[in-house]
């Protein structure tokens, strides 16, 4: 699936190889590497191949992101940022990983 992205223009296949099920209770931690970013995040939707997520600012396409969210964490790359009816962004994730997340001492 090719994507193009612009701010606010998102050009990719109106095919998905998956349903997509929304799922907008969940809240995530987003995590970027170089430089190391933070943030809290709503999922919008998810299937096994992907997810969306809304996010407060741009982010760069073809990025490495991880998502960690109830007992798991999903790493993968940002395939499109694009400005929604909001005023925030909505970001697709091609899901690469996906892994069991190690609970703390106060969450066993």
């Amino acid at each position: 699936m090719k994507t193009t992205v612009s701010r606010g223009i998102s050009r990719h296949s109106a095919k998905r190889r998956e349903p997509r099920h929304r799922v907008e209770d969940y809240v995530a931690q987003v995590v970027l590497a170089d430089p190391p970013t933070c943030f809290e995040a709503r999922i919008m939707d998810i299937s096994g191949t992907g997810l969306r997520f809304r996010a407060p600012t741009l982010l760069e396409v073809g990025r490495a992101i991880s998502i960690i969210f109830n007992s798991v964490i999903v790493e993968g790359k940002i395939r499109y940022c694009v400005d929604n009816e909001i005023g925030t962004l909505d970001v697709g994730v091609q899901i690469g990983l996906v892994h069991d997340r190690p609970l703390g001492p106060l969450e066993a």
